[in-house]
């Protein structure tokens, strides 16, 4: 039962980034409002996190899902990366001038968050994936 969950619970995480990777990109090229950007952001950011503190809880025993999490992690990460790259490189190469609220501005802060937070994760779990685990000493030594 606890690897079913483990697998549901990855299913709504990338669900849920999907959701907020979506919602970024909406408020940074569709012209997506300030409000509804900000109810996209927390309406999926607080699922996902739970969900990925769910997957992570129950994937300690699951190899598989840990690796995937880990790729899933650091794909999303590399592609906040690229979005957060034509971010800055639209900015620059516009005669517009941007100040501190613009929707440019803020998206290429949400896209750097994302990048560090989901990369950064993504790497963490793949190097404790292939950690060696520790060995255990034979009971007939511990005796002795």
């Amino acid at each position: 039962m606890r690897k079913q969950l483990g697998w549901l619970a990855y299913l709504l995480l990338v669900a849920f980034t999907a959701g907020l990777l979506l919602t970024v990109i909406g408020y940074a090229w569709s012209r997506l409002s300030g409000d509804k950007a900000g109810i996209g952001v927390l309406g999926f950011g607080l699922p996902m996190l739970l969900a990925g503190l769910a997957t992570h809880g129950l994937s300690r025993d699951e190899r598989r899902l840990r690796l995937l999490l880990g790729w899933t992690g650091t794909i999303v990460g590399m592609v906040c990366g690229v979005c957060l790259l034509v971010c800055v490189a639209g900015m620059v190469l516009s005669a517009a001038c941007f100040t501190g609220d613009s929707p440019e501005i803020l998206a290429s802060l949400g896209f750097g968050v994302l990048m560090l937070l989901y990369g950064g994760l993504g790497i963490a779990w793949l190097i404790a994936n292939h950690a060696p685990e520790p060995e255990k000493p034979d009971a007939d030594e511990s005796k002795e």
